[in-house]
């Protein structure tokens, strides 16, 4: 079930570019990710009540609900948007799959979780592969280091929300129910930011906005989102955060099919150190030497 789970995120994000690039100058960038998780969190309060999960938590899981809102649906994505003014696209997923790096150091700090043997050397030989793909798409200009302080403070909050959805696992929050909650919070913050900044909320009614919303919302966001966070819970943040790395090689696969970018043996060899890294990774074994009590390893799965 895991490596389905795994395969879906992988599948799914490295299709959420294309989504994106159709929505864009059609609204405001904060319009556009608020339209996103608006009916995200629609479908996934539909879904959560369908399926009896959604309950109160308390204020204090709440909190940290919506905190992790803050980090993972609303203010890392603003970030990002912001950081793409300055640096290109490739540059920014090469930053944005740092997060096997900041995941590790996370776990380590907050639950010494050491990271698994080899699990390091095999993230560095996928970053490898990763600028094999993306050295094309890595030029830096005079105003690049902005764009890069953007998306590594994208990345970061990203992976505070990762351990913020392991805090709630560990206060028996199915991913399912602290989803709804977070996306609903950082829903609403979003559109604080957007009465703030007299930003349109108009919706765009026509099949070039509508179609790619849809996709970003349904899949890219609750089914990704939720999967992702499950793998976090299942198989630790350092192990789950590889899909960072690989996200790229199937966003590269499809500029190749649909938008004429060349194919060469380098990118191919790229891919394929990608490939060798997440299979590496994901078959070391964590090497503490004492589990804390309540750990992610000794605690009940969802």
């Amino acid at each position: 079930m895991n490596k389905i789970l795994y395969v879906t995120v992988v599948l799914i994000w490295g299709t959420t570019w294309l989504a994106i690039s159709q929505q864009a100058g059609q609204v405001p960038p904060v319009a556009a990710v608020f339209h996103r998780f608006l009916t995200a969190s629609l479908i996934m309060f539909i879904i959560s009540l369908s399926k009896r999960e959604i309950r109160w938590i308390g204020f204090r899981s709440a909190a940290l609900a919506i905190v992790q809102g803050l980090c993972l649906y609303s203010f890392n994505f603003i970030l990002f948007y912001k950081g793409v003014f300055y640096i290109s696209g490739g540059l920014e997923s090469l930053i944005f799959s740092t997060a096997v790096f900041l995941n590790t150091l996370g776990s380590r700090l907050f639950w010494n979780q050491r990271a698994p043997k080899g699990f390091i050397r095999a993230a560095l030989l996928g970053l490898f592969g990763l600028m094999m793909i993306l050295f094309d798409d890595l030029g830096l200009g005079s105003d690049s280091w902005k764009g890069m302080l953007y998306c590594l403070g994208g990345t970061t909050l990203f992976s505070l929300g990762n351990m913020l959805g392991i805090k709630l696992h560990r206060e028996g929050v199915k991913p399912l129910c602290s989803g709804t909650y977070a996306m609903v919070g950082g829903t609403m913050v979003l559109a604080l930011i957007m009465i703030m900044g007299n930003v349109p909320f108009a919706l765009p009614l026509k099949a070039a906005y509508l179609l790619p919303l849809i996709h970003l919302a349904l899949l890219g966001s609750v089914i990704a989102f939720t999967s992702y966070l499950t793998l976090v819970n299942r198989i630790g943040a350092q192990k789950t955060a590889l899909i960072t790395v690989a996200t790229p090689v199937i966003a590269s696969a499809l500029a190749v099919c649909f938008e004429g970018e060349s194919l060469s043996l380098f990118k191919g060899l790229g891919a394929l150190l990608i490939l060798l890294s997440n299979i590496l990774g994901q078959r070391g074994r964590k090497t503490r030497k004492k589990e804390r009590p309540g750990s992610l390893a000794t605690s009940k799965q969802q």
